[in-house]
């Protein structure tokens, strides 16, 4: 597997979670009892129509990357429910088919932490703005992403340290003085979020995951693929 495919792989894999969160939020809001979010509910569901397509491509991507290198992938899921019991089986194969060594497993993993950080602070920034415009508590998802906030940035530490230390250290310091600035900006803007509530947490939030999707955009372009 190339570089690219694995951090392509990790990163799809984990930032899928953003659509089909985004189906429950919407359900959520079509019953509640507030015509303001019915007609909002109604918005999401045209926007998840138009955005389903690129998500079924990223879903289609694991796919491919799975059958090319022999790992079992089985049927893709087309609802939240099946996404959630799919995609930690398809993580756990993945991982298994590399040693601890293999650069191709570590950048998967940082993949996967850029993409897992990328939709939780996604949904987490729509949960502050609902309960903010639409007089619901979504208080309990705001604060399991501050819990688990911290715990996601070691995941992404941690396969960026362990890339350092395999034979492809030298070749990806580069890249790694390349993320860092970004980075550290993700972090200090976290320290920054949890210390404010209610609008000001939203435009901290909206700058984090700026900085992810430039992330995946760059390690896309950067890391070398099958066909470099």
């Amino acid at each position: 597997m190339h570089p690219r495919e694995a951090f392509m792989a990790g990163h799809n894999l984990a930032y899928c979670v953003t659509y089909f969160d985004q189906v429950l939020m919407a359900a959520r809001l079509a019953s509640a009892d507030v015509e303001e979010a019915q007609q909002h509910s109604q918005q999401m569901v045209e926007q998840l129509q138009n955005i389903a397509p690129h998500f079924v491509a990223r879903l289609k991507h694991i796919g491919k990357i799975g059958a090319e290198h022999g790992i079992e992938i089985g049927e893709l899921p087309s609802i939240p429910q099946e996404y959630r019991r799919w995609a930690p089986g398809v993580f756990e194969r993945f991982v298994s088919t590399w040693q601890i060594e293999d650069q191709e497993g570590w950048l998967f993993l940082l993949g996967h932490a850029v993409g897992e950080l990328r939709g939780s602070v996604i949904i987490a920034s729509m949960s502050i703005d609902f309960q903010l415009h639409l007089d619901l508590s979504f208080q309990s998802s705001i604060d399991g992403f501050i819990r688990a906030f911290p715990e996601m940035v070691d995941r992404w530490e941690n396969a960026i340290l362990r890339l350092l230390n395999t034979p492809f250290g030298a070749s990806f310091m580069p890249r790694y003085n390349a993320l860092n600035p970004a980075f550290e900006a993700i972090q200090h803007a976290f320290r920054r979020a949890v210390e404010h509530t209610g609008p000001a947490l939203l435009p901290l939030l909206r700058q984090i995951s700026a900085q992810l999707a430039q992330i995946e955009k760059q390690e896309a372009q950067n890391l070398p693929s099958s066909s470099d």
